[in-house]
């Protein structure tokens, strides 16, 4: 745990205007910019389609769209991995 902490560095994420702090493995820095963008562009976006909101309002919009989002693609591969295995299954039983 103590070298995990070592590992780590503090940056700030602009969500919608306002800064988070956030600790960070160096891998994870390089990927805050391009999600730090998305988020914010998927705030926009919702921005321009719902007048009438308030921030809170949009910020759990683009949480419930990127969860929703998210869970389609473990069941999708879940599903996968399962095919695979009754395919793999399939020959094993076949070639005794």
């Amino acid at each position: 745990m103590a070298e995990q902490e070592n590992n780590t560095k503090r940056v700030t994420v602009v969500i919608a205007g306002r800064s988070y702090p956030v600790k960070v493995t160096e891998e994870e820095a390089r990927l805050i910019p391009s999600l730090e963008k998305k988020i914010n562009d998927q705030i926009m976006k919702i921005q321009m389609s719902y007048k009438d909101l308030d921030m809170q309002d949009y910020l759990s919009m683009v949480l419930l769209t990127n969860i929703m989002s998210n869970n389609n693609t473990e069941e999708i591969e879940t599903i996968a991995i399962s095919e695979k295995l009754d395919q793999i299954n399939s020959l094993i039983e076949s070639s005794n």
